[in-house]
């Protein structure tokens, strides 16, 4: 469909892509242009110390813009897998995203514009080989240009997202997706201690007088209701004759969480 709407022979394909670690620091930018002619340019560029991926994208696509403008083609089709990037050009709120835009339309002009979304990684070779050129970009000397409120909140959050998935990483046979979707509320509530179990309601929420269990031997963590509680020791033995430890009941096979869900059905609480 690309290449019937952009024709080759016609159009000047211009592939840009970005990439960072982490998504958040060390950005590259890459650029690929293919002539009609056959002639290509390439470019590998820093995107900043501190840049998200779409910062990346969109810092490939302005370059992209002002090198195809020093020698306008007739016709020109930039080409991203960035959906945000292109989204933003309909209504540009930060600087960049402005910059992008005006150097469009001043583009526009001269030369029949064209900015299209491709799908990522689908075997376009253009796109593979700004993916590299990006890819490129993210090791070279980087500068620390001044980085906008909403680029500052997306990198806060991408850093901290980044280290609570380091610090609870999931098994890869992790079998919760497979349960039911109560189960699977359960389970999660379990696992993170975000619960309605009044150690999180009193110290989380202050919702609760006291973190204690009513049997008044500790906290009442998910962790005591399964392992130690005294007031539920009956369903304890009825679901784990054998006894079971806090990672089979949490972490463990289908089976293993289906029992954990239905020994807290059986226990009444509300967690």
């Amino acid at each position: 469909m690309m290449h019937q709407d952009y024709n080759a022979s016609v159009w000047t394909h211009i592939y840009t892509d970005g990439s960072s670690d982490g998504a958040i620091k060390n950005g590259g930018s890459g650029i690929l242009i293919r002539y009609p002619d056959g002639h290509t340019v390439s470019r590998s560029l820093p995107a900043g110390e501190l840049s998200s991926n779409y910062l990346a994208e969109l810092t490939a696509l302005r370059e992209a813009v002002s090198l195809v403008s020093e020698h306008p083609p007739s016709h020109a089709v930039f080409l991203t897998d960035c959906r945000s990037a292109v989204q933003s050009l309909q209504s540009p709120k930060e600087q960049l995203e402005r910059d992008t835009q005006r150097l469009l339309c001043t583009l526009s002009q001269s030369t029949n514009v064209a900015v299209q979304r491709i799908p990522a990684h689908c075997g376009l070779s253009g796109n593979e080989e700004a993916d590299r050129l990006a890819k490129t970009g993210s090791h070279l000397e980087q500068t620390r240009p001044t980085v906008s409120y909403s680029e500052a909140k997306t990198l806060v959050k991408r850093h901290y997202q980044t280290t609570w998935n380091a610090q609870h990483s999931l098994p890869s046979d992790d079998q919760m997706p497979n349960l039911q979707r109560h189960q699977q509320t359960i389970l999660f509530r379990l696992r993170t201690g975000h619960c309605r179990l009044r150690a999180h309601m009193h110290r989380g929420l202050g919702l609760s007088h006291t973190p204690n269990c009513p049997c008044e031997t500790g906290p009442q963590t998910p962790e005591h209701i399964l392992q130690t509680c005294p007031l539920h020791q009956e369903a304890r033995t009825d679901h784990w004759p054998q006894g079971a430890t806090l990672q089979e009941q949490l972490w463990g096979t289908k089976d293993s969480l289906i029992l954990t869900t239905s020994f807290i059905q059986a226990t009444k609480l509300e967690v």
